[in-house]
């Protein structure tokens, strides 16, 4: 069990960390573009660079300290990272 928490908490850390990455290098092709635009679409890339750097900061830092809440948030709540069944299995006697 224990092994399965770690492991959701890492999965957390992986895509928040993949999540930040993500943003901050399309935010980094907006500014090139916006730099080689025409009028005509500047205020579209604008418009996204917004939503980029809205989604960033309700993501947060990638901090060592951020990843670690993350990974708090999993074993603070493990009844909804684990799952207990009962299941039927068959035994031959061979």
């Amino acid at each position: 069990m224990f092994e399965g928490l770690v492991t959701n908490a890492l999965s957390h850390i992986v895509e928040r960390r993949a999540r930040h990455r993500h943003l901050e290098t399309e935010r980094s092709i907006l500014h090139g573009r916006l730099r080689h635009t025409d009028l005509g679409h500047e205020s579209d890339i604008r418009d996204r660079m917004g939503e980029v750097d809205r989604q960033l900061d309700a993501l947060g830092l990638a901090t060592p300290q951020a990843c670690l809440e993350g990974g708090e948030q999993v074993f603070s709540r493990p009844e909804e990272y684990i799952q207990v069944r009962n299941i039927s299995m068959k035994l031959d006697k061979r």
